[in-house]
């Protein structure tokens, strides 16, 4: 799998899927803890950019964020189904995190 990272901050990664069809696709790796972005560079690095954008809100500011594109359209539909898998990972983030700490 060819990849490049596209934020060491919050482990994204654009990846080569074989077998994939065309298109933007986001996935969480549990376990290598990573999230990945399937697309062209160009699309993945402006996809990228949403999802570190939307990373450095603040609680407030991801709810904010996430109500507005709920009463958008389609395309606000893919960018509001990115935000809920961008809040599991932030909460599996936080659990893992917690878990290091008490070792």
């Amino acid at each position: 799998m060819d990849f490049e990272v596209l934020s060491e901050k919050y482990r994204i990664v654009s990846v080569s899927i074989p077998g994939e069809d065309a298109g933007i696709s986001v996935y969480y790796s549990g376990r290598q803890d990573l999230i990945l972005i399937k697309a062209g560079i160009k699309d993945a690095e402006t996809t990228a950019d949403l999802i570190i954008g939307y990373l450095d809100l603040s609680n407030k500011e991801r709810s904010e964020a996430r109500e507005l594109a709920e009463v958008g359209d389609e395309i606000d539909k893919w960018v509001t189904d990115i935000f809920r898998l961008l809040d599991n990972v932030t909460r599996i983030r936080k659990h893992l995190s917690k878990a290091r700490q008490s070792k």
